[in-house]
């Protein structure tokens, strides 16, 4: 799978877990594991406050700490602005 493909993956499957069941953007629990370590996010802690943010790869974060999570991920990503994308 070549990069671009699996970056796309991650970002889609992050999103889906922060639309959460609801199809509300809530956050997530304190405390979250995938299962998958080899993508990072285990132990992740996001809270559950509303406060946008927009990253360099134009995806909106429900907050800082969801953003820096996802940043384990991809550590060139950056913020461009608090707010929605």
């Amino acid at each position: 799978m070549n990069t671009l493909l699996k970056n796309n993956f991650i970002s889609s499957l992050f999103l889906i877990i922060m639309l959460s069941n609801t199809g509300e953007v809530l956050g997530l629990p304190q405390r979250f594991s995938l299962g998958l370590p080899s993508f990072g996010f285990q132990n992740c802690v996001i809270t559950k406050d509303y406060r946008p943010l927009c990253a360099s790869n134009l995806e909106t974060y429900v907050n800082r700490s969801a953003f820096l999570c996802h940043r384990r991920l991809f550590p060139r990503l950056s913020v461009i602005h608090n707010g929605p994308c």
